[in-house]
């Protein structure tokens, strides 16, 4: 067992006699061959500069930048990454000498060596079932978290999601645009314990996510800051993939969401219904088939009168693009739109905000609003647009969708009026098409047709995440609110 401890943690405790000494080194060189580009980013912790992939994650690695570079070739590059060999890298991931029946805690076993790194450990569970995320803090920073995945009865296959997530997460890395300016989480090691669990060991992403500094003064700043990561994020993917979007793929990504929210009155399946009917103010479950019911008739036909509108638009908006894509090409330098590479589920949650004051870079002190405080995290879903297909308006729409989610819940009604969220929505909005205008990749004349475009596909996507909220496990009266 001990043997099992050494290698887990050799690369992590061989680079520095003591873990606290690691926090207070900052070497901002980067090695070409190092897999990690962001040393020199301010936030990347000192006790993660010197670290790399693990010695079980540089075993996959050339798959991962093999089947990186056969992404744009490749008709399915999902069902390609399920091809390899899931076999082999279970044997490379999992701890031999590791019994989970034994052990107790995984990090007991496996992070003994370390554990002045933090001083404070705290579990959550994530919303998926039998998956949960244990976060090792030292003081206000998070330096480690552990994503476990467990295989029961209720969810068998917990596992596999896990190992498709890893290897998803780890080609996703490598189309971040820039590295030193763009904080990705990183990911560092992944144990298969032999029993019913796989841990994903990361790089800790500030203390709190975006949605913490909502009810703070903090609240534009932090806003602000997030649109510009995206819309870098976006540019930069858009610069480096222009010459490989192609119109088909585009539709073809774009027909799921539409289609999902259709709805057809000869058909009782319908993933949202848009039936007027009778008001049912106490149904025991609410999800996306049913919640039109909690509204008077009136509102129904408000509801769906919105829902149409917002279909429609999106359709047109994307035929358009469709028609530019195919008779001029992707690539022409100027149009107006652009396709890019996506988060995919760009909400609040999954970007996290550093509010140190003397936080500095190269430059000097990094200004409260900058997208250099800005860490993302759970990006596996960026390989859905991996031919640079995804439409920037959805992680957009997504972020402002997590806005209203957040205002919607309970506790949050001092902060949330609508005005508020308004104006928080609108502050993202102009940081956002600013960075787009600065950059100067749609011509001039073609700006007003972007942004109605663009602003409409939001909407839509924004809808779209509702939508996501009227199926999750949230309260009656949560969904209530943000329907309205």
């Amino acid at each position: 067992h001990l043997a099992c401890q050494l290698l887990i943690v050799s690369s992590l405790s061989l680079a520095w006699s003591s873990p606290l000494e690691a926090m207070e080194k900052d070497d901002p060189v980067s090695n070409p061959i190092e897999f990690y580009k962001d040393k020199g980013h301010p936030l990347t912790q000192g006790f993660w500069k010197g670290k790399d992939l693990s010695e079980r994650l540089t075993a996959i690695r050339k798959d991962i930048e093999d089947i990186t570079e056969q992404l744009c070739l490749s008709k399915d590059p999902l069902g390609d990454l399920m091809k390899l060999n899931l076999g082999r890298y279970r044997d490379i991931l999992t701890c031999s000498q590791c019994d989970t029946r034994a052990s107790g805690s995984l990090i007991d076993a496996h992070l003994s060596h370390f554990k002045g790194a933090w001083d404070q450990e705290k579990t959550n569970n994530i919303g998926c079932t039998n998956t949960s995320v244990t976060i090792l803090s030292r003081g206000l920073t998070n330096v480690i978290a552990i994503k476990t995945f467990m295989d029961t009865e209720e969810t068998p296959h917990n596992i596999q999601e896990g190992l498709k997530e890893l290897l998803y997460s780890l080609v996703a890395y490598q189309m971040n645009p820039s590295p030193s300016q763009l904080k990705m989480a990183r990911i560092y090691d992944a144990i298969l314990c032999p029993e019913n669990s796989l841990h994903l060991i990361m790089e800790g992403a500030n203390t709190h996510d975006i949605h913490h500094f909502l009810a703070t003064d903090l609240a534009v700043s932090v806003v602000k800051a997030c649109a510009q990561y995206l819309a870098k994020f976006h540019i930069g993917n858009y610069r480096k993939n222009k010459n490989l979007i192609k119109g088909k793929e585009y539709l073809s990504h774009k027909a799921d969401p539409y289609h999902k929210t259709a709805y057809d009155p000869l058909k009782d399946d319908n993933e949202l219904s848009l039936r007027v009917g009778k008001q049912r103010p106490h149904l025991k479950t609410v999800t996306a088939r049913n919640i039109i019911q909690l509204l008077s008739e009136e509102e129904q036909a408000q509801f769906v009168r919105l829902v149409e509108r917002n279909r429609r638009s999106f359709k047109g908006n994307c035929e358009k693009i469709f028609r530019f894509l195919k008779s001029l090409g992707a690539t022409r330098n100027h149009g107006f739109y652009f396709l890019t590479k996506t988060h995919g589920d760009a909400h609040g949650n999954n970007f996290f905000y550093n509010d140190e004051k003397d936080l500095t870079n190269s430059e000097g002190t990094i200004g409260a609003d900058s997208f250099y405080r800005i860490s993302m995290i759970d990006y596996a879903s960026i390989i859905r647009t991996y031919g640079g297909i995804g439409d920037p308006a959805e992680d957009v729409g997504r972020f402002l969708g997590s806005l209203w989610d957040w205002a919607a819940r309970s506790g949050n009604e001092r902060y949330s009026d609508y005005g508020r969220i308004i104006g928080l929505q609108d502050k993202f909005l102009q940081a956002y098409l600013q960075i787009i205008t600065d950059e100067g990749i749609l011509s001039s004349e073609q700006q007003d047709k972007f942004h109605t475009i663009f602003k409409e596909n939001a909407t839509f996507y924004k809808f779209r995440f509702y939508k996501a909220i009227f199926n999750s496990k949230k309260d009656e009266e949560t969904k209530l609110r943000l329907l309205r």
